[in-house]
């Protein structure tokens, strides 16, 4: 399982009550560890009846609502003290915290989880009223690592010092780790194809065009098109053209007017709301410049880095192979820069990520 799995059911049985609620993008694998949860609870010998799971990703089911199929849950199949809630896509009902508090309060005994695919409502809302009694688990798309892990890639032990200085070793010593990683490589250039999703990383080199197109309906299109209507004065169409634009400059610093002379008939303004919404769900990270220090340097623009390179893959079909080198070293940075905010600043809230 991945670390989130492990870190959710830390949270989900810790003495300290708090309901995990996990957002990321769609099909990053969230629904999974619920339904990994659920299985180790039946595992364990907890009651089929003890267990609610809520699907709120159809009509019905959104349209009634947390508390109202809780209560029908409570009233027609389980009066029990102790009791598992599951909760996918809970976004759909816009007063989701309010309803988690609820439960959290009225069923001292209840353990629950959530999970959330548009970034933006579950981390906005969660900052306003769910701080105290729910816990957010941002869950990304695999890391590299975590990626040879599922396919299987066995690497040797290497031990670097200082992976910072690696530069400055010895050739013999740079080639001794290359020798070591050269089985490794292959994976590398395919990772920076496809991208994280777990879905996707077993498909064959014939199949990657078509998981490409799938990431480009099932991930970015249902953010822009579907999720992203709601927010007032966005235009979808030019939400993606600028989406695109990312996508192709990945890794570069942000020149907003020069956006803008592109893409006639877009103000400064509306280009600077889009990135902000693309970075709150989840499909873009901004980077600021830093000092030595790692300070923010004021009044510098931002370098954007596209969350995956799978979702670059999906929206730059020209660009879908890295064999250029100009193009694989823009991919990598991205990478790394994933890596950098996904994994280390998990371990440390206040460490500062940019660039120099």
């Amino acid at each position: 399982g991945r670390d989130e799995y492990y870190l959710c059911g830390q949270v989900f049985w810790h003495m300290i009550r708090r309901f995990p609620v996990l957002s990321g993008p769609r099909r990053v694998g969230k629904s999974t560890i619920i339904h990994q949860m659920i299985g180790d609870l039946l595992v364990s010998g907890v009651n089929p009846f003890q267990i609610l799971y809520l699907s709120l990703d159809t009509s019905a089911m959104e349209e009634a609502g947390i508390l109202r199929l809780l209560m029908i849950y409570r009233s027609q199949i389980s009066q029990a003290e102790e009791f598992y809630l599951f909760v996918d896509e809970v976004q759909k009902d816009e007063d989701w915290t309010s309803a988690m508090k609820f439960i959290y309060d009225s069923f001292p005994a209840v353990r629950a989880m959530a999970t959330g695919s548009v970034s933006y409502k579950i981390e906005g809302k969660y900052r306003e009223t769910g701080e105290g009694r729910l816990r957010l688990i941002r869950i990304p798309t695999l890391s590299f690592y975590e990626y040879c892990q599922m396919r299987g890639i066995e690497v040797q032990g290497i031990e670097v010092p200082d992976l910072f200085k690696l530069h400055s070793a010895s050739l013999a010593d740079q080639s001794s780790i290359m020798m070591k990683l050269s089985n490794v490589e292959p994976e590398l250039n395919r990772y920076l194809r496809l991208g994280g999703f777990p879905e996707y990383i077993t498909v064959s080199h014939m199949d990657e065009p078509y998981a490409l197109s799938l990431i480009e309906e099932n991930v970015i299109n249902k953010v822009i098109f579907n999720d992203l209507t709601t927010i007032e004065r966005v235009n979808p169409t030019q939400l993606k053209r600028v989406f695109s634009y990312l996508c192709n400059t990945t890794s570069g610093i942000v020149n907003v007017e020069k956006i803008c002379r592109e893409m006639q008939g877009i103000s400064n303004t509306t280009v600077t709301k889009y990135i902000d919404i693309l970075e709150s769900a989840g499909l873009i990270y901004c980077a600021d410049q830093v000092n030595t220090s790692g300070k923010k340097i004021l009044k510098t623009r931002q370098k954007i880095h596209i969350a995956d390179s799978g979702i670059r893959g999906a929206v730059m079909s020209d660009l879908r192979s890295p064999d250029d080198p100009v193009q694989k070293g823009y991919l990598m940075e991205s990478a790394a820069y994933k890596h950098v905010i996904d994994y280390c600043r998990c371990a440390d809230p206040d460490l500062r990520v940019g660039y120099m």
